[in-house]
């Protein structure tokens, strides 16, 4: 009873401190927008999920497994990044030093981090629940709301995939050559990995399923299998296929009832085994933890000299040219108000000190996002 307090409490500061933050507000607007973006207009020709200009009535069960599809997707990526710096920040304002004079256990600890972690994502989640049962009512193609249909998806699809996110931050943070940029590149491939295996997780043709679907991380296979039979059963005749994402069509859309996924018990226990890996991942963490002693962790890199480490330095011992726009550009801005002079003051300390080449190659990155995502109708 006293570690389970004990737990209780650190998540709870944990949670306290991340709610706080602007970035928290910025995350959950996105992801409401990602939502809107996620459910077009009945009148419009794009379509989120396309079974070839196929596509279910928004319903609950519809709504609800298209949102949380694209929320496990989305949101796995970003809220890596958005949770991986809890261990970091006890060690940065000196909690980790009080914390390690305690008789706190190493996995207790790992495992109160993957917990704050996990529920910081879910009230993410629960915003955008909310926001896919108002998007259901705007949309008005079906007004009856079917609390469980829309809840489910989240419940079994994008959980367990964010407690398995939540888990791997820790572990990243605990081991120390994952704790900087290398393990920011490095998660960002597994990431990619994890999408093509899912997203090939489930063959289709004209006959339905042609392969069962497998328990991928996010859950596409298993809701895009249910989606694809429904839709099958509708229109016999026609030669469908599957895709996820933003797309526009031409011709008219035809439409069919889809009551979603018969959640049976093997699927849930397929989708839990997910849950069980990221306690597993939690527990192993606390053996690369070392309790914020500073002659071991993230210093041996440095004392080492690792390849990482000499790699930056090579880096930033280049003779790049300096670039000063304010030497030179005398720019009058008009007064912002409170939020945005707060935004902008946190947008300057998050790029202090990056050199000039590093936000030109992150701007060139951003604009050929766009152009290679522009509609080619358009052009």
């Amino acid at each position: 009873m006293q570690r389970f307090r004990i737990l209780v409490q650190l998540v709870r500061a944990d949670l306290r401190e991340r709610t706080r933050r602007y970035s928290f507000l910025i995350t959950l607007g996105v992801m409401v927008y990602l939502g809107y973006l996620a459910v077009p207009s009945v009148e419009s020709n794009a379509l989120t999920v396309d079974l070839g200009n196929i596509r279910g009535i928004y319903n609950s069960a519809w709504v609800g497994s298209m949102i949380a599809l694209l929320s496990s997707m989305v949101l796995s990526l970003p809220g890596f990044y958005l949770v991986k710096n809890a261990i970091e920040r006890d060690r940065r304002t000196g909690v980790g030093q009080i914390i390690a004079t305690t008789p706190l256990s190493r996995p207790l600890y790992t495992l109160s981090k993957t917990v704050s972690n996990f529920i910081f994502l879910v009230a993410i989640i629960a915003i955008v629940v909310a926001a896919a049962a108002g998007m259901q009512f705007i949309r008005g193609e079906s007004m009856r709301l079917d609390p469980w249909a829309l809840v489910a998806p989240f419940l079994f699809s994008t959980l367990p995939t964010l407690m398995l996110v939540a888990a791997v931050a820790v572990l990243f943070e605990s081991i120390s050559f994952l704790r900087g940029g290398f393990g920011n590149i490095g998660y960002f491939v597994l990431w990619t990995a994890a999408i093509a295996i899912s997203m090939s997780g489930v063959s289709f043709g004209s006959q339905g399923v042609i392969q069962e679907p497998v328990n991928d991380l996010f859950g596409a296979s298993i809701i895009g299998a249910s989606m694809h039979r429904a839709a099958h059963a509708a229109f016999p005749e026609r030669n469908l296929d599957l895709g996820i994402g933003y797309t526009r069509v031409e011709g008219a859309i035809q439409t069919f009832r889809w009551e979603g996924v018969s959640w049976t018990p093997d699927i849930l226990l397929g989708r839990l085994v997910w849950v069980g890996v990221a306690l597993g991942i939690a527990l192993l963490s606390a053996l690369f933890f070392h309790r914020f002693d500073p002659a071991r962790g993230g210093g041996r890199v440095s004392e080492r000299g690792g390849w990482v480490a000499r790699l930056s330095a090579s880096l930033q011992s280049l003779p790049f040219p300096s670039l000063s726009l304010s030497q030179h550009l005398s720019i009058h801005l008009p007064p912002l108000p409170p939020f945005g002079r707060v935004l902008l003051a946190e947008l300057r300390l998050m790029l202090k000190g990056l050199p000039w080449w590093w936000a030109a190659g992150a701007l060139g990155l951003i604009v050929a996002g766009f152009v290679s995502g522009a509609d080619p109708e358009a052009r």
